[in-house]
């Protein structure tokens, strides 16, 4: 977005000067002091947040305290605070990487179940040729009960199909599976839609139980 498209409330030059005081005096706090404004922030509030901690310009940015204590969740759990749902963008990735490690091994243990060989690296490469990964897409709400997964397709690895994983609102487990063959050269950024083309429709599937059993080896008999 520009900065021309719409007439600013303040000036650039204002804005910058109050971002330039807030972090030269976030600078001036101890690890300590920031602690103490957090539990001072929730006895005021009952709870804390980020949002609550960028109302108030008497003290540091949300941003100052994730960077100080490696994320927001971490200054929470030291004044004693946890948070009857974590909203960190941290946390739901991490959580999203787990999962993510977990279905590859699930993939790979049911392979190795129909005795197709599978070597243990970032994509799963199959029998010493095809290749494929697996991208967890989180689902993030645009209000209005409609929900958005966007996906970025890592071109680098080279692999022959991108499995996209589509998680339920929750971030929890999986809904479904769009199986892409990297041949159609989707776009390398994805916004998939709660319902979405015909086509693109087409590569989606509840599981992907038929797809790794069509990587079963078959073996014809000798006439």
């Amino acid at each position: 977005m520009h900065e021309s498209f719409f007439k600013p409330i303040i000036s650039i030059e204002k804005f910058k000067l109050a971002q330039e005081i807030i972090n030269a005096r976030s600078k001036q706090m101890s690890n300590d002091d920031i602690l103490l404004y957090l539990k001072r922030k929730l006895q005021e509030n009952g709870k804390i947040s980020g949002f609550i901690i960028d109302q108030d310009d008497s003290g540091p940015s949300s941003s100052v305290v994730a960077n100080r204590f490696g994320g927001l969740i971490n200054a929470y759990k030291l004044i004693g605070y946890t948070p009857e749902i974590d909203y960190s963008f941290l946390t739901i990735n991490k959580m999203l990487r787990l999962k993510n490690e977990e279905l590859i091994k699930e993939i790979e243990r049911k392979l190795i179940e129909i005795d197709v060989s599978v070597n243990d690296k970032k994509l799963v490469k199959v029998n010493k040729s095809l290749t494929f990964s697996i991208v967890v897409s989180r689902c993030r709400s645009k209000g209005n009960d409609k929900y958005q997964w966007l996906v970025r397709l890592e071109r680098s690895l080279n692999t022959d199909f991108n499995i996209v994983v589509r998680m339920n609102s929750l971030n929890t487990k999986p809904v479904d599976y769009f199986i892409l063959p990297s041949l159609e050269n989707f776009e390398k950024e994805l916004k998939i839609k709660e319902q979405n083309t015909m086509l693109f429709e087409l590569y989606r599937f509840e599981n992907i139980d038929f797809f790794l059993n069509m990587l079963k080896p078959t073996f014809m008999e000798a006439s």
